[in-house]
């Protein structure tokens, strides 16, 4: 699927990341962000999240604004509880929040420039299990060699 999206052979990033997100721990849910910002390099990088097991809304899968990567540029982010511990100020956002309820096998890929973030979990005894797999076309670099 990346190879159709970058148009053609893919490097997948070396650091894979497992997410554990435990009931009410809402206070530190994952800000609204935009990757690029954690990783750099190309803004031709692409997410690939996965919940492990099927995620309600109330489990806290991912949120995002539809076509919020056609801006072309990283945003303001200043600190901020939660994963990533960077977010956008929300006053500087326009557009709607999508999201819904994934299934096991169900996965999400988007540009490292759209701005999402993760629902809280709210659910009394549940973990929210995810993946984030970052890919990006092969040759690119992956950062900026400095002088």
């Amino acid at each position: 699927m990346i190879g159709k999206i970058v148009g053609g052979p893919v490097l997948p990033h070396p650091s894979m990341i497992a997410r554990l997100w435990f009931p009410k721990y809402t206070d530190h849910t994952t800000p609204i962000h935009q990757d690029f910002v954690h990783f750099q390099g190309s803004f031709d990088t692409y997410t690939c999240w996965a919940p492990i097991g099927d995620c309600p809304i109330e489990l806290g899968p991912l949120a995002l604004i539809p076509g919020s990567h056609k801006i072309d540029r990283v945003m303001d982010h200043h600190f901020s509880l939660g994963a990533g511990a960077l977010a956008i100020n929300t006053q500087d956002l326009s557009g709607v929040w999508l999201s819904d309820d994934f299934e096991v096998g169900d996965s999400l890929i988007f540009h490292s420039l759209v701005v999402h973030q993760a629902l809280p979990n709210v659910t009394e005894d549940r973990m929210r299990v995810s993946l984030d797999n970052r890919y990006q076309g092969f040759g690119i670099p992956i950062a900026e060699l400095g002088d």
